[in-house]
């Protein structure tokens, strides 16, 4: 979601000026990304030679110095741009390389974050072909960051021998395309004033310089000879284009006990977005299959060798659908299973041409870029202990700015259990809130009732010192839970706390908050929070819940208050729903519920050393 500039300087002037100005909504934020700011590589100083191609597939957080030069506040990410030419962005913004600030002004505007090419040796150009070489690239607006204003720019400029910067894009009077369902090519031909040695071109950002504002996003960036302006979108690559979704519904993670209770109806298939960057429609066959993490063996295929027509990029761009794995292919045995999501293409893809001589019968490639890099993609899923929505990586963060105002997600367990604690990613979004108090909270609905609240516990906000990091606050109560519940926190401040809000997936409908005293269901920021309870396996004391089906029939259920056992436990526990252990009298394989009120409670027992678990519904 884009945010109105307006109202995102009018948010940071607030949280400068720790005003206590109230909004009756969820606000999304963008956040700091540090880099590990190092000492310039001296490769940065190195000339390379053509040619230069770089979709930043491949990239981790930064910009790949074997082709640019370090530290230039430059981002890397597959969750910020809209249906890129192929998986991963690079991002400019108001942030530098350490994730601060350009300037301490709300209101500064100037230079931000720029990509520089290291030194391109270009007089190794044959006199012949110089004027063949042009740069192309592919630019977006916003994205899904915020959108640069009327008075914000990305220019292009090339460098010249007497170490003067020349603009070269956009030209005086020519537009700067606002389209953001796809990304703009652009051809910029190098003439002959740039042709010396140490050759570099420089994307450089301007626009508001407090923060991560005034976005820009770029992709798919190749500079070579024996190219032309008229060729167009005409790449001998195929690509995919985002991460793929989880194999589960709606979680990207479930507690393996949860999972094998139910595994058929919570598995999912999964989608990926792919294009293709050739002129000519193209046959394509990919394949999905999931692979347990730990052992690196293929559990199942989720599709084998399925072919398509793929049309040029951006109509080419599409979604590719998986199959469900099969339930009967997982180890029950297993106390945790980490998986991985492996999407292939067969493409057809080779190395970069070169050049095509003998008539064509004859083909040289540049053998250090490889087409294919960008063929593969895949995605985590974890059953282990806890809930997530969230695939780990925080792209922005959103928050509340009320005190008293309460933030929480709803999460639907499986099966009934305790959570033990519950994980949080707080983001840094221009003002350190570490140590700052805040109550975390679990409850059962949200009728605001005391019998609403299932646990709280006091804690205060921490920054992990990895920026998808989680911070793990523990309940000191047993928490015991159905179905639904809501997780989250309660603030102590009018400060804006920002949770961490992945974009690659979207359970935006499962946030909730309560600044004025009613409970609002989030329908404006998209994204999922990075909330995650976590379960424990042991339900009381050390107790182990059998996965097996019970050996003991318990009747009659609903009962008015009378329960019987067909066989006699060796150990009877009853809980109501907050996990409150409520003591009852066992007398000839019965026991009498009739002093209780009506409602659902849970009863574990434990029959040949095994444990049980019912849940009991009590009637008047």
């Amino acid at each position: 979601m884009t945010i109105n500039r307006a109202i995102i300087s009018y948010i940071f002037l607030v949280c400068s000026a720790y005003s206590t100005e109230l909004f009756g909504q969820l606000i999304e934020f963008p956040i700091s990304r540090p880099t590990n700011v190092q000492f310039r590589l001296k490769t940065d100083t190195i000339p390379i030679n053509l040619p230069l191609w770089d979709d930043f597939s491949t990239s981790v957080i930064t910009p790949d110095t074997a082709y640019w030069v370090s530290n230039t506040g430059v981002f890397i990410s597959p969750g910020i741009g809209i249906r890129p030419p192929t998986l991963n962005v690079a991002t400019l913004d108001g942030w530098d390389a350490a994730g601060n600030h350009y300037s301490q002004d709300p209101l500064a505007t100037g230079k931000t974050d720029s990509l520089v090419s290291r030194p391109i040796d270009l007089t190794l150009v044959p006199v012949s072909l110089r004027n063949t070489v042009f740069l192309s690239f592919f630019y977006q607006k916003g994205g899904l960051g915020d959108f640069p204003g009327d008075s914000d720019s990305l220019i292009l400029q090339f460098s010249k021998p007497d170490g003067e910067w020349e603009t070269v894009w956009p030209l005086p009077g020519e537009p700067v395309s606002d389209l953001t369902d796809f990304f703009t090519q652009k051809f910029i031909q190098v003439t002959s004033a740039f042709f010396w040695n140490k050759f570099q071109f420089k994307f450089q950002a301007y626009g508001r310089q407090s923060g991560p504002f005034d976005v820009w996003h770029l992709d798919y960036i190749y500079l070579d000879k024996r190219r032309s302006s008229n060729i167009g979108i005409n790449y001998l690559d195929r690509a995919f284009t985002s991460v793929p979704t989880s194999i589960l519904k709606p979680y990207t993670a479930i507690p393996i006990v949860h999972f094998f209770s139910d595994a058929m109806n919570l598995l999912d298939s999964s989608s990926v977005g792919f294009t293709n960057l050739e002129s000519q429609v193209q046959p394509i066959k990919y394949s999905a299959i999931v692979y347990n993490t730990f052992t690196g063996n293929p559990i199942d295929s989720l599709v084998f060798d399925s072919t398509f027509l793929a049309l040029r990029y951006p109509l080419g761009n599409k979604t590719l659908l998986s199959g469900v794995l099969d339930p009967d292919k997982f180890d029950e045995t297993e106390d945790s299973l980490y998986l991985e999501t492996r999407y292939f293409m067969d493409t057809g893809d080779t190395f970069l041409i070169d050049s095509i001589f003998n008539n064509g019968q004859d083909t040289a490639f540049v053998r250090s870029i490889d087409l294919r890099v960008n063929d593969t993609t895949r995605v985590f899923t974890v059953l282990d202990d806890y809930y997530a929505y969230d695939d780990g990586t925080a792209e922005f963060g959103a928050g509340i700015n009320q005190i008293n105002g309460r933030l929480v997600c709803r999460f639907i367990s499986i099966r009934p259990g305790i959570i033990e604690s519950v994980d949080i990613n707080f983001q840094n979004i221009g003002q350190l809130f570490a140590g700052t108090p805040i109550e975390l909270i679990v409850l059962k609905d949200l009728k605001d009732l005391e019998s609403s609240v299932l646990g709280s516990v006091a804690g205060s906000v921490q920054i992990a010192d990895n920026l998808d990091g989680f911070i793990n606050f523990t309940f000191g109560k047993t928490i015991f839970v159905i179905d639904t519940f809501y997780i989250g926190f309660s603030q102590t401040s009018n400060d804006f706390l920002a949770v961490g809000l992945d974009k690659n997936t979207d359970n935006s409908n499962k946030i909730y908050f309560n600044v004025a005293g009613d409970w609002i269901q989030n329908t404006e920021v998209k994204g999922s929070l990075m909330i995650r309870p976590i379960f424990t396996s042991e339900i009381v004391n050390g107790i182990n819940i059998t996965k097996t089906n019970p050996e003991v029939h318990v009747y009659p259920n609903p009962t008015t208050g009378t329960l019987r056992f067909d066989k006699m436990p060796q150990v009877i526990l009853l809980f109501d729903l907050s996990g409150k252990l409520i003591n009852v009298s066992v007398h000839d394989k019965m026991i009498d519920l009739t002093p209780l009120p009506p409602s659902i409670y849970i009863l574990l027992i434990k029959y040949q050393n095994k444990w049980e678990q019912h849940k009991i519904i009590l009637t008047k």
